[in-house]
């Protein structure tokens, strides 16, 4: 059923699934072509972040959305997806067109392609056919599947190459947690160096387009992107990167040219990634610049474990300059605890 042909019965049958239930679903999509239409099969169950099975065998009310080649301007399918599985057919779209479900990425829920749908989809995410919600989404769907034991991580390495040509900052940072997380997964093993390698490939088409300096005109977004990128290939081991920020670092430190503000943080990290001992030094040198090397270390820590730990750490340490950073951010590492532990006893088990 269409979902603006839906009664207000079935709108309330609709939210109840969504609000009388924990978590939220996935949508597994297989598809067979039958002369000139596509046969789409849609299969619903609870997605669970390690791939466990959902023993209460939960069922939702589904919004479902769709896209294809034939219409992508437009929607090809809007319905409700009410059951365990559901059948669709979308007509005069062949077997090479490309289908995308959930639109936009505005349905609450995960999508699981098969591998010959997910090959289809490369082409309008490089050249940028598909908007940039439903190019974050495909990429954040399929790493979802790979941590949940459903894909390979293989599959969102070769997935990753559509993106080379990506210019969309929004997209960008997703693809930045991806590439995160999987560099901590194969950090210490003699896979990183070529894992390394790999994504600085992929990154080198939008830093030719960022560059070091701001453009003229240029918008708050292009700014961060300029930022995310260079931090990304100091990370990554980028030679180039590493020396044009070890001259721009040298001459902040000596007073002769300040790092805009922005770059700051992507300088700041890449020199002490190559070389920590030297610039730490110097670090220690200017308060400032240690105090900012601070926050950036410790803002996405959240335990009052790491509070303790970076108290005992700085306690013998008499750094000009860098108490009140220190102190800002141990507190801000105990109210990141304390929200941490609040939304997990309440919201936050909801989306498991």
């Amino acid at each position: 059923m269409p979902l603006s042909e839906a009664s207000g019965k079935e709108i309330a049958k609709l939210m109840a699934s969504w609000t009388e239930k924990m978590g939220f679903p996935m949508v597994t999509v297989t598809s067979h072509q039958n002369q000139n239409n596509r046969i789409l099969t849609l299969t619903q169950k609870r997605f669970i972040a390690d791939g466990s099975p959902d023993e209460k065998n939960q069922e939702w009310v589904i919004p479902i959305s769709v896209r294809t080649s034939k219409k992508s301007s437009k929607l090809a399918k809007d319905f409700v997806l009410d059951s365990k599985t559901s059948k669709i057919v979308l007509e005069d779209v062949s077997e090479d067109d490309w289908i995308k479900v959930n639109v936009n990425s505005v349905g609450f829920y995960r999508t699981q392609y098969p591998s010959e749908m997910l090959n289809v989809l490369q082409q309008p995410i490089s050249a940028k056919v598909l908007p940039p919600l439903d190019r974050l989404g495909v990429i954040d769907d399929l790493f979802a599947m790979v941590q949940a034991g459903y894909s390979s991580t293989v599959d969102v390495l070769r997935f990753l190459k559509s993106y080379e040509d990506e210019t969309n900052y929004t997209v960008w940072a997703s693809i930045h947690n991806i590439t995160a997380q999987i560099n901590q997964l194969v950090s210490h093993t003699s896979f990183q160096p070529l894992y390394q390698t790999f994504i600085r490939r992929i990154l080198a088409k939008i830093f030719i387009e960022t560059g070091w300096d701001s453009k003229p005109n240029e918008n708050h977004l292009d700014t961060l992107l300029r930022s995310l990128v260079l931090q990304r290939l100091g990370t990554y081991g980028d030679e180039s990167v590493f020396e044009e920020a070890k001259k721009r670092f040298v001459a902040h430190v000596n007073g002769t040219q300040k790092i805009p503000a922005d770059l700051r943080s992507a300088v700041y990290r890449t020199v002490m990634s190559h070389d920590s001992e030297t610039y730490f030094t110097q670090m220690l040198q200017g308060g400032n610049l240690f105090a900012r090397l601070i926050t950036s270390i410790t803002e996405n820590y959240a335990s009052e474990e790491m509070a303790s730990e970076v108290e005992e750490f700085f306690k013998d340490k008499q750094i000009m300059g860098t108490e009140r950073s220190i102190q800002q951010a141990v507190e801000c590492i105990r109210l990141n605890s304390a929200w941490l532990k609040r939304d997990a006893e309440s919201g936050f088990k909801r989306y498991r």
